[in-house]
C-alpha cells in the first residue's frame, strides 16, 4: 500500500488531498467499512475517521480511541503503521489488470 499526505496545513492540522482521502475510504471499503467515499476523511469526515481508527487497531497500532477526531494519537499511529510497514518515498501509482478466461476485467489496482 502506498499512501500520500499533504504538508501541515492551516492551524498545525494535517490536510489530505480528497483523491487520498477516496482512496482511503476506498481501501477502508474494501475491509468491511461502509463509507461514503466522499473524499472527505479529516475535516467532516467523523464517520471515515472513525473506521480509519478501527483499522489502525486492527493493524496493531494504538490511535488513541475511536472518537473521528484525526488527531495526534491517529497521526502518530498512521505514521508508525507506515514505518512498521516500509511504506516510503513518493506514491507510486501502477494500474495492473488482471484478466480471466471466463470474465473480461477481473481487477484494477491503482
Amino acid at each position: 500500500a502506498v499512501v500520500s499526505t499533504q504538508s501541515m496545513g492551516q492551524a498545525g492540522g494535517w490536510e489530505l488531498g480528497s483523491r487520498t482521502s477516496k482512496g482511503i475510504q476506498r481501501f477502508l471499503n474494501s475491509k468491511g467499512y461502509n463509507l461514503d467515499e466522499d473524499g472527505y476523511l479529516i475535516w467532516h469526515g467523523h464517520h471515515s475517521t472513525k473506521a480509519f481508527q478501527e483499522w489502525l487497531q486492527d493493524e496493531d497500532e494504538d490511535p488513541g480511541g475511536f472518537d473521528g477526531d484525526f488527531g495526534v494519537n491517529t497521526r502518530c499511529a498512521w505514521q508508525r503503521f507506515l514505518k512498521r510497514n516500509k511504506v516510503t518515498g513518493n506514491p507510486e501509482i501502477a494500474l495492473v489488470t488482471i484478466f480471466s478466461c471466463a470474465e473480461e476485467l477481473v481487477a484494477q489496482k491503482l
